[in-house]
């Protein structure tokens, strides 16, 4: 048993996917950035609903998280959370992507979707989830697509959660749609980022990481 981060009611209640650490930890090979596996998706596919204050508490379970990396000409959509949010962990804490739980009424679409083969009108948990936070404009001939896992056991947070990674292109235009949670946000270049690192969430260090290590493979996906 863990801390609990101190959620409010409405998110305690929520019914989240969670999968079996035991099933998990065999193929969550490494801290990081991890290829889209088809390995990892089956075992996704055996995701069960809990409410989210049990897991919150159960180490035994890993809570399926959506992330989602909007770009504009080769620069990011950062932002930071505000005392509002319900992750009190992540706090004033800048963030590279857009996250959110993905729960239990997302099951249907989430599972019955190829996310191999990715396709943003027809998956509706993606929709929903992208838009409680922001919205954007798709570029119609870069469509969003499915780009592999965040994993970092290194902290609690990171323990409990396991990131489907996500990336948006966009012609440059967004909307927060939840000011009061989300705030300061703005499209900056790897260098404004890496200049101010320190201020940003373990996932974004390990993206960023990604980044410099991996350059060619993970850079051709963000054309």
């Amino acid at each position: 048993m863990i801390k609990l981060s101190g959620l409010a009611k409405k998110y305690a209640d929520e019914s989240v996917l969670v999968c079996q650490r035991s099933d998990m930890t065999p193929l969550l090979t490494h801290s990081g950035v991890l290829p889209a596996s088809p390995l990892i998706w089956k075992a996704i596919c055996h995701a069960t609903p809990m409410r989210r204050i049990n897991a919150e508490s159960d180490t035994s379970v890993i809570q399926l998280v959506s992330y989602f990396l909007i770009l504009h000409k080769g620069k990011f959509l950062t932002h930071r959370r505000t005392k509002r949010q319900p992750e009190k962990r992540l706090t004033d804490i800048r963030s590279l992507g857009f996250s959110g739980h993905i729960c239990k009424h997302d099951t249907n679409h989430l599972l019955g979707n190829d996310l191999f083969e990715p396709s943003f009108e027809d998956a509706p948990y993606l929709n929903r989830e992208l838009a409680e936070e922001v919205s954007v404009k798709l570029e119609s001939k870069n469509p969003i697509r499915f780009s592999g896992y965040i994993w970092d056991p290194s902290d609690t947070l990171g323990l409990q959660h396991l990131a489907l990674l996500y990336i948006v292109p966009t012609n440059g235009d967004y909307k927060i749609l939840e000011p009061g949670l989300i705030t300061d946000a703005r499209f900056e270049s790897l260098l404004e980022i890496k200049s101010k690192l320190e201020l940003y969430t373990t996932w974004s260090r390990l993206l960023i990481n990604e980044l410099e290590v991996n350059k060619t493979n993970f850079l051709e996906k963000l054309k």
